[in-house]
C-alpha cells in the first residue's frame, strides 16, 4: 500500500504533485493507495459503512459491485489503484480505480473499477464519484476531491485518466474543473440521466406524460384487466429466484432478436456478473428481478437495483405476443413505480439515455452526464484523438464489409 501522509516522505509520486496533494491534507489525514486484492477485500466493512452513510452514494458505488466486477472482468495485466483518504486512521473517502493497459494504446490508462470492459459486455457502472463519509461541509468535500485530483496529476505511470458517466455535480468533476496546472482535460456529453419523481403520486405523473400517452396506457390497462389483470412476482419473494432471472434473459433475448440486435446477456461475462450480484444481493432487495404476468403468461420482466430512496431500472424484456395490445413493459414500469411509491421511494431512475429517448415518454426529469478524460500532455491528447478517429474510420470500413466489432 503506497501512501502520502502529512509530514512523511511521499511514495510513488512525482515530488511536485506530492507536495500539492500534501498541502491539502491536515495533520490527522492521509492519502493511501490500495493496490492488492487482499487490501481491496480488507476494505469491505469500512467501505460498506461509507456507502450506508453517504447520501450521495448509489448502488453502483458499493463494494460488492466493484469487487464482483474485478473478479469477473479484470485481466492479468490490470492493476488495482484504489485511492483512500483516512482521518485518524478511519476510512473517510474512497475512489475505486485501476490501471489498464490496452494492446493498441500509448501506455497504461486509469479507469474507475466497473468501466473499461469491451462494449459488448459493458455493465454500465454509472454515477461514479468519490465516496465520502456523512456530515461533511462542502469545503471539506471539495478539498478532499482536489487532493485526489492532485494525486492523479502527479502520478507518472499512465498517460490518460478516464471517468465515464459522471453526474454534473459529482465531486470529481467539480474538482477537475477548478484544478489549476493539471492534466489536459476533455469533457464530452454522455447522454442524460432520466428520473421519474414518485412522491407526488401517480395522477401527477400521468399529467407529466401527457394526455395522449395517458389514454393509450389506460386502454392497455383495461385490456389486461379483461384477461385477469397484471400480477407482480418478485425474485426476492420467491424461493427459486433464479427462475426470474432466467425469464428476464429469455424475454430480453426475444425482444432484441426481433430487432436484429444482440442481447447484453449473450455476453458470457455480463451474465456471470449479474448472476453473481443476484447471489450476493438477491435476498436483501438491493437487486431484484420482477416478472409481470397477464392471462397466466409472463409478459414482461424488469431488473432493478435499490438504494436509499431510489429504485434504479437496469434491464428488461417483454413478450412480443400481445405487445401492441397490452404495452407490457410500459404497464410493468408503471406498476413497479406504484409499488415503490407505496414503499416510500422518492425516485424511479431509468438511468442514462441519449436524446431523443423513449425514457422521455415517462414524464422524467433529466440532467446531463459527462465523460471526463485527462491526459498527461497536450501531445498525448492529440495522439489519442487521432487514434480514436482512425479507429472510427476502421470500424466504418469493416462495417461496409459486414464485419462488426466486439469492443
Amino acid at each position: 500500500m503506497a501512501s502520502i501522509e502529512k509530514g512523511s516522505k511521499p511514495v510513488f509520486h512525482a515530488p511536485e504533485a506530492s507536495t500539492a496533494a500534501h498541502a491539502l491534507l491536515v495533520d490527522n489525514e492521509s492519502l493511501e493507495v490500495v493496490d492488492t486484492l487482499a487490501g481491496f477485500e480488507a476494505l469491505k466493512p469500512e467501505w460498506q459503512a461509507l456507502s450506508g452513510s453517504d447520501r450521495h452514494s448509489s448502488v453502483f458505488m458499493e463494494w460488492d459491485w466493484h469487487h464482483a466486477w474485478w473478479q469477473i472482468f479484470a485481466s492479468s495485466h490490470d492493476r488495482l489503484h484504489i485511492i483512500t483518504l483516512r482521518r485518524e486512521q478511519a476510512l473517510v473517502a474512497v475512489l475505486p480505480m485501476y490501471r489498464k493497459r490496452s494492446r493498441l494504446s500509448m501506455g497504461p490508462s486509469l479507469h474507475l473499477i466497473g468501466t473499461g470492459e469491451a462494449r459488448a459486455e459493458e455493465v454500465a457502472t454509472e454515477y461514479g464519484d468519490l465516496l465520502m463519509v456523512a456530515g461533511l461541509d462542502e469545503d471539506t468535500r471539495l478539498r478532499w476531491a482536489s487532493c485526489v485530483m492532485q494525486h492523479l496529476v502527479g502520478f507518472s505511470d499512465w498517460y490518460r485518466v478516464n471517468f465515464m458517466c459522471l453526474l454534473n455535480e459529482s465531486w470529481i468533476l467539480r474538482a477537475a474543473r477548478r484544478s489549476e496546472g493539471s492534466l489536459t482535460r476533455i469533457e464530452s456529453p454522455a447522454g442524460r440521466r432520466y428520473r421519474a419523481r414518485l412522491a407526488d403520486g401517480e395522477d401527477a405523473h400521468f399529467e407529466r406524460m401527457g394526455a395522449s400517452r395517458g389514454r393509450r396506457i389506460l386502454r392497455s390497462r383495461k385490456a389486461a384487466e379483461k384477461c385477469g389483470g397484471l400480477t407482480r412476482s418478485s425474485l426476492v419473494e420467491t424461493p427459486d429466484g433464479t427462475s426470474h432471472f432466467d425469464e428476464l434473459v429469455r424475454l430480453n433475448n426475444e425482444r432484441l432478436d426481433s430487432r436484429g440486435k444482440r442481447s447484453s446477456f449473450s455476453a458470457v461475462r455480463f451474465e456471470e456478473f449479474h448472476r453473481e450480484l443476484i447471489r450476493r444481493w438477491g435476498d436483501t432487495g438491493r437487486a431484484d428481478v420482477i416478472c409481470y404476468d397477464i392471462g397466466g403468461a409472463t409478459r414482461a420482466a424488469i431488473y432493478c437495483f435499490a438504494d436509499g430512496h431510489t429504485c434504479h431500472y437496469y434491464q428488461s424484456g417483454f413478450s412480443l405476443e400481445g405487445a401492441n395490445r397490452f404495452m407490457p413493459l410500459t404497464l410493468a414500469h408503471l406498476t413497479e413505480m406504484q409499488h415503490r411509491r407505496n414503499a416510500g421511494y422518492q425516485w424511479y431512475d431509468l438511468m442514462r439515455g441519449t436524446p431523443p429517448s423513449y425514457k422521455e415518454e415517462f414524464g422524467c426529469e433529466s440532467e446531463p452526464m459527462w465523460n471526463l478524460s485527462m491526459y498527461r500532455s497536450a501531445r498525448a491528447r492529440r495522439i489519442h484523438l487521432l487514434f480514436r478517429r482512425y479507429r472510427a474510420w476502421l470500424v466504418r470500413v469493416l462495417a461496409d464489409h459486414n464485419i462488426t466489432r466486439n469492443a
